[in-house]
């Protein structure tokens, strides 16, 4: 039966050749945003690449339809119910992931872990990003929107210094927008294949963050030390 289905469907397309150079065409252009995101990391290149590389699924299911003999029932199915949900899912995804990465994520960590606001690092910070303390004896440093981490283990193992270098290099995602990017990958990762190639942003975004913060100071001896101390702490837990 689904060889049979296969076979209808690729005699299908042979017979409709301007359906089979527009699906190829979009997911040219998918393929295009993917590689356009991959350099230049904008969020919304990956979104231009999933919407495009669903659209070829949504376009061959609506323009066969019913046209193919073979479970005929199941395909009208599809035509009238999987591409209208594909149409919903998309623009749901891209408003999720936003809501999830700039809104919901900040409120539920700061409730869940319990933070107090802290002012401490506010000669450092623009007047728009919030500094908290999360009650957390692993040392422990991150970012979501516009609000950075910072466990009492972390305050305790470091010294200043080196805790300046931490929230600089907190303070980069932010400004670049990584919990943006990290939610928006995460969902990419899995509705295409292509995303699984793009794991090498993390430790990008990592380096950028780490050079931001050895520029700032000038030196990048204390982003080395807490970065060490760090690691060292974290391998004993």
């Amino acid at each position: 039966m689904s060889f049979q289905l296969v076979s209808q469907i690729v005699l299908g397309l042979a017979e409709r050749p301007l359906l089979l150079l527009s699906m190829l065409g979009l997911l040219g252009l998918s393929v295009g945003f993917f590689i356009a995101w991959r350099q230049k990391t904008k969020v919304w290149l990956l979104h231009a690449h999933l919407a495009l590389f669903i659209a070829p699924f949504f376009l061959l299911a609506y323009a066969l339809n019913c046209s193919l003999s073979i479970v005929q029932g199941l395909l009208a199915f599809c035509a009238t119910i999987i591409t209208k949900l594909l149409l919903v899912v998309i623009p749901l995804s891209v408003v999720l992931a936003f809501l999830l990465g700039y809104y919901i994520m900040p409120w539920l960590v700061r409730k869940s872990l319990v933070a107090r606001q802290t002012l401490q690092f506010s000669n450092i910070l623009p007047a728009h990003v919030r500094t908290w303390i999360i009650d957390k004896a692993k040392p422990v440093a991150f970012s979501t929107q516009n609000h950075i981490f910072l466990s009492v283990g972390i305050l305790e193992l470091l010294s200043p210094k080196q805790i300046e270098a931490v929230v600089l290099h907190e303070l980069n995602h932010v400004l670049h927008k990584n919990s943006w990017t990290k939610v928006s990958a995460a969902l990419a990762y899995w509705v295409s294949p292509l995303a699984h190639f793009s794991t090498q942003h993390s430790s990008a975004d990592e380096h950028r963050a780490d050079c931001f913060a050895a520029t700032t100071q000038g030196s990048w001896r204390h982003v080395c030390l807490a970065r060490k101390k760090v690691q060292e702490c974290a391998s004993k837990w």
